[in-house]
């Protein structure tokens, strides 16, 4: 397909994309009363402030609690947009917008983008409920429409557009001089030397632990050797503040483009509002800031009715202020630039580099983390700002989410790293994890990556205890233990498999309690449950709170949906596939990447709970049942009959 009608292709994806998007929002947001969107978990009401200052960046900092609906679960998190409302307004058309910078049970911290609040948050009646993200589809159809204008231009970003759309082969040089890191495994360091060979572009292929962060930490290092400064980015924030962490201990200096609610807060000192807060000419500035809000104040003390000496001492008053106020936004402008020119690596999410800040700046490379979660128009974004692109991510694993199932047949779900990996020129794969007991990682070995994966020598045969078993798989088929669908969500649940969890859970906590050998470690013991559906991840986080047993351990477990884990990992991982109907439908577990990224997050032991007669209907899940017989352990869960009385 040439570039123009792929981009045109892009741009009439998304669109559908984000009209079903905000179809799907005002449905949630409009169309329900305030009590059901506390049921969904996407607004608080009421809540009262309970403190309020300016923080980073002269933004004002609200601590909200929540007096109504405490128990219920909430899809609030750090870095949620928000949209601050009030019951006791005459118009629902008078809000504030916000962000949530964290949340701690029932509180939440806001950040602002200004150093005051409108009056009515105050006065009572006040809720937030989530915002309509406009700004990433924005961003990414700018960047569609500039590599469109490109046209037959012979530019760096038009020759970049070709390459990476598939119309022209990438280019490597071919004497770089060959260079070893013994701190790096064969595949690793071969990674780097794809990276520093690569005229356009490079991939590294990053399986489940096999060290893919390290690789591109190390061959950032690598870069900057002969690079000023680097381009860092990633679709999630998480991910971002993952790579800045790994990039400060290196001792690279790195600086966090964000709004700070989106930024770890003990990455804060590494943000642009951090840095501007431990600049040198940082007082200074703060001085003319106080000098200028003085002078406007003293002015404002004037009335109406006074005299032309009067006037005329206001005018000057005024006039002095709005010189200090430009001397202000000058030192501001020049503390600025002088914080992202001696900085090694600027760092941000994906639409995050349109910031303002560093719109226009141009850097030699852009390192891509996580490419393969990430929508194509959004991974194009850097492309306008960089002579080459090095990726990284396994496109075998999660994919980014689409919501629109039209915009996912018209193929907006394939990323535009899945497109390159047809360019194996371009590609390394990783191939020594460092994560999994063998045995966990042969099943995702043989049906994803060719057996070419080998598990180091330090995890290789690690288990909990010499006689647990690394695999189990409880089958539920035959047991009647039918999955049922939540009414309010239409997400399913079933309860039968959380209770058999549970039961198979404390046996073995128990067994190990009673072992003195192993009985000193479990403290240090990482616990994951994870399931497809978010009802049943409710069930199993409720059923937890009750379970007498699991108290202690409480703080070592871990629930959430397979999107939830990506690239977290476990000593032991519990996995309830939920499925269970007579017509053997699976739902979106026939999306295999997202079962790879759920059978390889444990260590050293990895429990399925399913039922083999609705999933097995599907060949590749067949294969699965068939392995887990031959290599693992394998019951019916008609031995945990007595979980169910």
């Amino acid at each position: 397909m040439k570039s123009i009608d792929r981009l045109l292709h892009l741009k009439d994806c998304l669109q559908i994309e984000k009209e079903a998007d905000l179809a799907a929002y005002n449905k949630k947001m409009l169309a329900t009363s305030i009590e059901q969107k506390r049921k969904d978990g996407i607004c608080w009401h009421p809540m009262s402030i309970v403190h309020e200052q300016i923080g980073l960046g002269g933004r004002l900092s609200l601590e909200v609690e929540r007096t109504k609906g405490q128990d219920m679960p909430h899809v609030l998190q750090s870095g949620t947009p928000v949209v601050l409302f009030s019951t006791r307004l005459e118009s629902t058309k008078q809000t504030q917008n916000a962000v949530v910078q964290k949340v701690f049970g029932n509180k939440a911290y806001l950040i602002l983008p200004e150093d005051e609040a409108p009056d009515w948050v105050y006065e009572g009646g006040l809720g937030m409920y989530l915002s309509f993200d406009e700004a990433t589809y924005r961003e990414m159809n700018f960047t569609l429409d500039s590599l469109l204008k490109l046209k037959d231009e012979h530019s760096r970003v038009a020759e970049l557009r070709e390459i990476l759309l598939g119309n022209e082969m990438p280019e490597f040089e071919s004497s770089v001089p060959a260079f070893e890191s013994k701190k790096l495994n064969a595949s690793q360091n071969e990674a780097m030397l794809r990276v520093a060979s690569a005229h356009d572009l490079a991939i590294v292929h990053g399986p489940p632990g096999t060290g893919k962060t390290t690789t591109l930490v190390a061959s950032i290092a690598q870069t900057l050797k002969t690079e000023k400064q680097v381009l860092v980015c990633a679709p999630s924030n998480t991910a971002v503040d993952l790579l800045c962490e790994k990039l400060i201990e290196k001792g690279i200096s790195v600086t966090r483009i964000g709004h700070p609610a989106r930024i770890l807060e003990h990455l804060h000192d590494y943000s642009v509002d951090g840095k501007l807060s431990n600049h040198p000419d940082y007082r200074h500035y703060k001085d003319i800031i106080r000098k200028t809000e003085e002078l406007f104040k003293l002015s404002n003390k004037y009335k109406r009715n006074f005299g032309r000496a009067e006037r005329e001492q206001r005018q000057a008053l005024r006039y002095e202020a709005r010189k200090l106020k430009e001397d202000a936004i000058k030192l501001e402008d020049y503390m600025l630039h002088h914080i992202l020119d001696h900085t090694q690596v600027i760092a941000a999410t994906l639409v995050g580099v349109t910031h303002q800040l560093i719109r226009h700046k141009q850097f030699s490379t852009a390192f891509i983390d996580e490419a393969a979660q990430a929508l194509e128009p959004a991974c194009l974004i850097p492309v306008l700002r960089s002579k080459r692109i090095v990726m990284a991510g396994d496109h075998l694993q999660l994919p980014p989410t689409v919501k629109s199932m039209e915009a996912l047949k018209k193929g907006l779900g394939k990323t535009l790293m899945e497109r390159l990996m047809a360019t194996k020129k371009a590609d390394v794969l990783l191939e020594t994890q460092y994560r999994m007991h063998e045995d966990i990682m042969a099943f995702s070995n043989q049906k994803f990556y060719g057996n070419r994966l080998k598990a180091a020598e330090p995890n290789r045969f690690h288990l909990i205890a010499p006689d647990e078993a690394p695999l189990e798989l409880i089958d539920t088929a035959g047991c009647n233990f039918e999955e049922v669908q939540e009414p309010e969500t239409l997400s399913l649940l079933n309860r039968q498999e959380a209770l058999i969890l549970f039961k198979h859970l404390e046996r073995l906590l128990t067994k190990l309690q009673a072992d003195h050998q192993y009985a000193a470690a479990l403290p240090e013991l990482k616990i994951g449950i994870i399931a497809p559906y978010r009802a049943q991840v409710t069930h199993l986080r409720e059923q937890l709170e009750h379970h007498d047993f699991l108290q202690y351990f409480k703080p070592q477990i871990s629930i959430q949906t397979i999107d939830g884990f990506q690239g977290q990992e476990k000593d032991i991982i519990y996995i309830c596939t939920v499925r269970s109907n007579t017509a053997q439908e699976i739902g979106f577990l026939s999306d295999l990447r997202r079962f790879n990224v759920a059978i390889t997050r444990a260590k050293k032991k990895l429990v399925v709970i399913s039922d083999s007669a609705t999933l097995g209907a599907h060949q590749f899940f067949a294969d699965f049942f068939a392995f887990m017989e031959k290599t693992g352990v394998y019951q019916s869960a008609w031995e945990y009959a007595d979980a169910l009385n």
